[in-house]
């Protein structure tokens, strides 16, 4: 009897994770963003810098960039200009070979922090 409940809980269980609904990635992101490495293998002796472009933001507004990089997480903020676009250059935290993986965030009307836009690039050894 306890086997055939444990096997009705599992195959329900199995059944519900099927039909699991879809990942906020699915829904796309309000705004552009572009990051551009001056280049794109590493270099000890220079320093990376990357210019993050984009449209789509609320104008006139804070906008801050995280950056996932192979081994910890840089923040950057900034403004978008009247027509809700930013153009910002950074540097300093290119360190390593590998991916870097960034978000754009705003504050929206109700003060909370809204995912804008998302983009990576590659840095090779």
């Amino acid at each position: 009897m306890l086997n055939r409940v444990l096997g009705a809980v599992c195959s329900l269980m199995l059944a519900m994770l099927a039909i699991a609904p879809p990942s906020l990635g699915d829904k796309p992101l309000p705004a552009a963003l572009t990051a551009t490495p001056s280049s794109t293998t590493l270099d000890p002796d220079v320093m990376i810098d990357v210019r993050f472009t984009g449209c789509g933001y609320l104008p006139s507004a804070g906008t801050t960039l995280v950056v996932h990089t192979p081994s910890a997480i840089s923040f950057f903020g900034g403004p978008s200009d009247a027509s809700g676009c930013i153009d910002q250059v950074h540097n300093g935290f290119v360190t390593s070979a590998g991916t870097y993986d960034v978000e754009a965030w705003q504050d929206n009307a109700q003060g909370r922090q809204v995912l804008m836009a998302t983009t990576s690039f590659v840095i090779d050894p």
